[in-house]
């Protein structure tokens, strides 16, 4: 799966106006915590308290939900997160 296309897809549409059909999520706790960003296989520093988007894609092998986060220059980041560390907000 091309994380980075998806990514771009993702942030175009919210940034869009279009109807938002992604579950609104935030990190548990505060500060800032490092995630699994998948188009640079590396980890990043994300703010906890951040709006972020649950994709509704098959968790991987150790149980990590795919997180959609707004990130820089309009773009977007798919993370890799702890199921237990996510709270789920909504529709917005």
């Amino acid at each position: 799966m091309d994380f980075v296309k998806l990514a771009k897809k993702i942030a175009k549409l919210l940034k869009g106006g279009e109807k938002n059909s992604l579950k609104a999520v935030m990190i548990k706790g505060k500060g800032v915590g490092y995630y699994y960003n998948l188009a640079t296989m590396s980890f990043i520093p994300i703010p906890r308290s951040s709006e972020m988007y649950y994709l509704p894609i098959k968790p991987d092998e150790k149980g990590n939900l795919y997180i959609f986060a707004p990130y820089t220059f309009n773009q977007g980041v798919v993370l890799l997160i702890p199921e237990e560390e996510i709270e789920i907000i909504g529709f917005n």
